[in-house]
Order: structure tokens, then sequence, then C-alpha cells
């Protein structure tokens, strides 16, 4: 991740939790000076041609996301619910993500 001379942030790749999801998944932190650090987590969460696994899921996510927050997840999750498109017709793929939602969600985060 690129940051710009001089803007005050500072990045931090955590290839050790990625490792498991054979890369399928990126964490990394951003801070500016003085602010919480913020983590983000990029997920590709393709199934593998010949395994059939996907190795997003195979993550720590207990690590990954840290108890209070601070945390953004973004990718491509190849997941179809009604719950984020309420014009999908065919849900599928989406259980893991759901169970993602409902335990790290901001609403559990009190």
């Amino acid at each position: 991740m690129a940051v710009r001379m001089g803007s005050g942030f500072t990045t931090d790749q955590l290839t050790d939790l990625s490792r498991s999801a054979n890369d399928d998944v990126m964490v990394t932190e951003i801070k500016r000076r003085g602010e919480k650090i913020t983590r983000i987590i990029n997920v590709s969460d393709q199934r593998d041609i010949q395994t059939g696994q996907r190795w997003a899921r195979k993550l720590n996510w207990h690590r990954a996301i840290p108890q209070g927050g601070g945390t953004i997840i973004a990718g491509d999750m190849n997941a179809h619910r009604r719950r984020w498109d309420l014009r999908c017709r065919e849900q599928r793929d989406a259980t893991f993500w759901e169970e993602i939602i409902n335990e790290y969600g901001q609403e559990n985060w009190k």
C-alpha cells in the first residue's frame, strides 16, 4: 500500500495473518500519528479450482479482527444474499460471511 511521504500515515502489512489463507487475504494496518489504528482486510474468497477450498475461510479471523473495532473488510466475497442486496434472486455462498457479520459486526462491539 502506497502512502504519500509527509502524510503522517504509516502502514504495516501483517503477512503472518494472511499465510494461512494462501494470500487470498491481505491484512494491513494504517495509523496516523496520535490516532487509533485501522485495520483493512482485503479478501478474495474464490474457490480453488483443484481443491474446491475457499482459502479466505481458513484465516484466523479472531486474530485478524481486533476486539474494539477499527476494521474494514472489503473484497470479492462471491456471496449472494438478500440481507445486503435486495435485488438478489439466488442466495448462495453467504453463510460464512453472515457468521462473520453476526460475530464481529458493530452491534456486537459495545
